[in-house]
């Protein structure tokens, strides 16, 4: 595997680039603690064209898209930039990290088809939240399996790690705002929506340190 990652986010999003970028900060964060290289694609480089230049001739790498979705493709600045049928083809032998709404509906037939080794998405809609008090939760959640792998959990743990936060989240939050709240029910939404590809469940990314307790 490359030691290489992309990370795609939609940054200026009128309403959730603020969740889009703390997404991506976090992921960047644990990136560079584990010395890859780390290519950003923020908003002004969501572009089908820019993103086929850094991943059409690639061979195994990781991308991290943070962004909105429909059931054919991820947006950003209001057209697609990852779309089923065109240049989807370019991430079969990548893993692909996704948090975006729907797009599962038609990356998972064709990913699952030819044989990425991983993908982590949604396939219904993605909630978010830009609001102080319930931002961590909702990015904590919606990055733990990149985090997880980043950590040297395999393919297979840290998809399990993000259905476990999930579930923690839900738990955590019905405990502060009562059993039916309507966090807790988009958290829980989020998790019956994850579409997840697994083809080889004991990979690690080992290549990266082992991190110290304090990362």
């Amino acid at each position: 595997m490359s030691k290489t990652i992309h990370i795609a986010y939609d940054h200026a999003d009128p309403k959730l680039g603020s969740f889009f970028s703390a997404c991506a900060n976090c992921v960047i964060k644990k990136a560079s603690a584990c010395d890859l290289n780390i290519v950003e694609l923020d908003s002004d480089k969501l572009d089908s064209t820019i993103i086929n230049q850094c991943t059409s001739q690639a061979k195994e790498y990781i991308f991290v898209a943070f962004s909105h979705g429909s059931s054919s493709a991820l947006w950003g600045r209001e057209v697609p930039y990852i779309q089923a049928g065109y240049n989807l083809s370019n991430f079969y032998n990548s893993i692909l990290y996704t948090f975006a709404c729907s797009a599962g509906i038609s990356f998972y037939p064709e990913l699952i088809k030819n044989n990425i080794p991983a993908y982590y998405g949604y396939k219904s809609k993605a909630w978010a939240s830009t609001n102080k008090l319930l931002i961590d939760v909702f990015v904590r959640c919606a990055v733990k399996g990149i985090i997880s792998l980043l950590s040297g959990r395999t393919l297979k743990e840290a998809a399990d790690d993000l259905l476990t936060e999930y579930t923690n989240s839900i738990q955590e939050t019905r405990k502060m705002f009562g059993l039916n709240n309507p966090v807790s029910a988009a958290l829980l939404k989020n998790k019956q929506a994850l579409a997840i590809i697994i083809h080889e469940s004991d990979m690690i990314i080992n290549h990266f340190p082992t991190p110290s307790r304090d990362e």
